[in-house]
């Protein structure tokens, strides 16, 4: 976008389907946020113009068996160490509604309209408090997006476990070890998301539970 030259000075509406994997996956933000400070007149609309991004916690013995402890058997070999590597790949699959176990918390919201592209890189904190007793594998990610703008009757959509699948999916952070919950306690969550420095379109993404720091990537 940014190396095309329009033939006209302003704009008035700019329509994006910018989203990736966990929202903010590749990085296409960056160029609506050009065209909009380059082209869009004043009073002029970004659409779809709300977002937010939320997590939380999923228990699902089957995903976590498929991915983690598939190591520990591999046609008759131990490679248990490949755990390690496997967990740090942020995993984008569709979550069943039933596998989530706590609160939903929304950890970033972005108006497409009034946002910079320094704002994308954020820290955020989060109480995940479950509703059963349960084993935490994973902290799960979706967002929401919202048709504001200039708009009589606004409409939505979500990327949510609850809501019809879309082909952005969740995004699934596997836990190293999965955490025993007992119904109504609580689970702290550091989200730390940062573009990788040398693939900018990518991801770095630090989780922190209970004080325990987990690195994960995007790519």
């Amino acid at each position: 976008m940014e190396t095309v030259q329009l033939p006209v000075s302003e704009v008035d509406v700019i329509i994006s389907e910018w989203m990736g994997y966990f929202l903010l996956f590749e990085s296409m933000l960056d160029s609506v946020v050009w065209a909009r400070d380059r082209y869009l007149r004043e009073g002029g609309v970004v659409l779809p113009d709300q977002f937010s991004l939320s997590v939380c916690a999923i228990s699902d013995e089957a995903l976590y068996g498929r991915t983690m402890d598939f190591w520990k058997d591999v046609y008759g070999f131990q490679m248990s160490c490949m755990r390690n590597e496997t967990v740090k790949e942020v995993l984008v699959t569709t979550v069943a509604d039933h596998a989530v176990v706590s609160n939903c918390v929304v950890i970033k919201e972005i108006d497409a309209l009034r946002c910079q592209v320094d704002q994308l890189e954020f820290v955020a904190e989060a109480q995940l408090v479950a509703h059963r007793q349960c084993s935490m594998h994973a902290v799960c990610a979706f967002f929401d997006v919202g048709f504001a703008a200039g708009l009589v009757h606004p409409v939505s959509f979500s990327t949510s476990p609850s809501a019809p699948s879309t082909h952005w999916k969740q995004a699934v952070f596997l836990l190293p070890q999965a955490i025993e919950l007992r119904q109504g306690e609580s689970v702290a969550v550091q989200v730390e998301c940062r573009k990788n420095r040398k693939h900018p379109r990518s991801l770095d993404i630090a989780l922190t539970l209970n004080g325990t720091r987990l690195k994960y990537w995007m790519d």
